[in-house]
């Protein structure tokens, strides 16, 4: 019993929908709940890692119908402060436990998330509900390419009606990272997820890529019946903007860019070796383009691992940025590109200070 009633029948979330898209909003409701009582609702979601997990929570008053709405109300306390009805899943925070909880299997590629939601009032479990968080839409195909030494994932809809295309550049961790073309294919776009080191068949460091491996992808993604060739995009997130605004200057098929996190001018390559001098990012016709870089004497050839709690890189570029002659000559010539230009930038993004070249 809960104040006077059986939560069992009456205190439930009202939820917009138990699956959607990872980037959809929600509508989330507690209902039966006594008018004014103050509630904490918690949404968790488990790691692969067993002491690891992500929460979030709120403590919300409920109003004289009963209800919690997330929509129109601020919790009390939490790791969210203001009105968001989406506010305890960008909240979410990591969570380590001294007690172990049973590991998630190792999901598949664009496995769905699952998010579990309580509902507590003195340690008493009011309510409860599982919902999952999907990458892709149902009429979207993912398709694995290996093609003329390419490496990536195209995704396409099921009935190949040409549609605007992007290619998704990943950043410096390197690899095939298909999430961001998948929920943009799930949103009425054809999508080509491309690794470009880091992965088989490709340079293991992020270390002189030859932009005509970039060059061939634009032509072969151009080529796909689900793609209208008229209307190529790019996006990219930290190195990867980078690579996605060079890739438009050099490539006039390319008619939009998305850079995240980066900015327009050619930063050094990435290597796991110490280096006397640090090398190039990207070459082209067997020329390395030039990029901002100065020789450090105390830190050179590698990425020194940050001190403290927070990762940060930003001294390490500011230091390759400081000479005004090596970054103009490293400026890239968004001026060239045929299109338009979105950049999004955070200042608080201790990495890099992708505020300052934007």
């Amino acid at each position: 019993m809960f104040g006077g009633i059986s939560t069992a029948n009456t205190v439930r979330f009202h939820i917009a929908a138990q699956s959607s898209l990872i980037d959809a909003p929600l509508g989330i409701m507690l209902e039966g709940l006594p008018q004014n009582q103050h509630v904490k609702i918690r949404v968790q979601r488990a790691s692969t890692n067993p002491q690891i997990a992500l929460e979030s929570y709120g403590i919300f008053q409920s109003d004289a119908s009963g209800i919690v709405n997330l929509q129109t109300q601020a919790p009390k306390e939490g790791t969210y402060s203001h009105v968001d009805g989406m506010g305890l899943f960008w909240s979410m925070e990591r969570v380590e436990s001294d007690t172990p909880q049973p590991p998630v299997p190792k999901p598949s590629p664009l496995s769905p998330l699952l998010f579990k939601f309580t509902a507590e009032c003195d340690g008493i479990l009011l309510a409860e509900t599982t919902i999952e968080r999907r990458w892709t839409s149902p009429d979207v195909r993912r398709i694995q390419v290996r093609n003329s030494g390419m490496v990536g994932t195209y995704f396409c809809h099921t009935d190949d009606r040409p549609r605007p295309g992007i290619i998704v550049f990943g950043g410096s961790e390197g690899g095939l990272n298909e999430f961001v073309a998948a929920v943009l294919a799930s949103h009425g776009y054809s999508t080509f997820a491309l690794a470009y080191f880091g992965i088989e068949n490709l340079p293991s460091q992020l270390v002189d890529i030859p932009m005509e491996y970039i060059e061939s992808a634009i032509a072969w993604f151009s080529n796909q019946p689900g793609v209208n060739e008229k209307w190529i995009g790019v996006h990219g997130t930290s190195k990867g903007g980078e690579l996605a605004l060079l890739t438009a200057s050099m490539f006039p098929s390319v008619k939009a860019v998305v850079c995240v996190s980066s900015g327009g001018v050619v930063l050094h390559g990435i290597t796991a070796q110490g280096r006397d001098v640090l090398p190039g990012s990207w070459t082209y016709q067997g020329q390395t383009i030039p990029y901002a870089s100065k020789e450090n004497p105390h830190r050179s050839g590698k990425l020194a691992p940050p001190t403290g709690d927070t990762i940060s890189f930003r001294d390490w570029y500011n230091f390759h940025l400081a000479d005004e002659e090596t970054v103009q000559e490293a400026t890239i010539p968004v001026e060239n590109i045929q299109g338009s230009i979105l950049f999004i930038s955070g200042k608080d993004d201790a990495m890099f200070d992708s505020e300052r070249i934007t």
